[in-house]
């Protein structure tokens, strides 16, 4: 396992911890222009922080208005190839699938399985662990690579965002391939409300009749 080192020289601290084979994809990358000001920059201006929600359930919550693409809050935690960890397919609690290296600019694939990563945001992890999943998210998630093959992801506004609203991800992109229920914080008290978990639900039905499929990294998988 790769650790982030602690430079002086750094002018912003390095947040994530690597497994190897990350370590091994991230310095093959191309550093992103103006990354260590960007990171520095979503640091200091930080638009959310953890809040309560519900009764024993904790949010990311803004602080201030936020408008369409504009950052919200920078994402930490131990990052690995998704084969690399356990995880249940639409996303756990604090475990993020991010495909955003395999994608061009316009959000077309590019890149090979083996830049599917995944973010365990309780190891490491700020207060971005407690960001819950939507059927109607209003963030993304975008990278920036920063020097010495160090990766910064990003949430960002993909709507605009009231203060005081809790910010919410898209399930992660293997969601139709899950055969327990999603978690939507929009339909949490009603999940059959939620369309995302309706198509799931016909998807796990099938797959009980005819068999496997592919996850996203290629194998084959079977079905109770």
């Amino acid at each position: 396992m790769s650790y982030p080192s602690s430079s002086s020289s750094s002018p912003i601290p390095l947040s994530n911890i690597y497994s190897d084979k990350v370590a091994n994809v991230l310095c093959r990358i191309p550093e992103t222009s103006g990354a260590l000001s960007l990171l520095d920059e979503t640091r200091r201006l930080k638009k959310a922080r953890r809040m309560l929600v519900a009764e024993h359930v904790y949010g990311l919550v803004t602080t201030e208005p936020v408008l369409t693409c504009q950052m919200i809050h920078e994402m930490t935690g131990l990052i690995v190839l998704s084969y690399e960890i356990v995880r249940k397919p639409g996303g756990n609690d604090g475990i993020f699938l991010y495909d955003g290296l395999m994608r061009g600019s316009a959000g077309e694939h590019f890149g090979s399985r083996e830049q599917l990563l995944c973010f365990d945001t309780k190891v490491n992890g700020n207060d971005t662990k407690h960001v819950r999943r939507s059927c109607h998210p209003n963030a993304l998630l975008k990278h920036v690579v920063a020097p010495e093959g160090k990766l910064g992801v990003i949430l960002v506004a993909s709507e605009d965002i009231s203060k005081t609203m809790e910010v919410t991800l898209p399930f992660d992109a293997d969601w139709r391939d899950s055969n327990s229920t999603l978690e939507c914080s929009r339909h949490k008290d009603d999940m059959e409300l939620c369309q995302m978990e309706k198509e799931r639900r016909a998807l796990a039905a099938d797959r009980s009749l005819y068999g496997s499929s592919n996850d996203l990294n290629g194998n084959e998988k079977g079905y109770n």
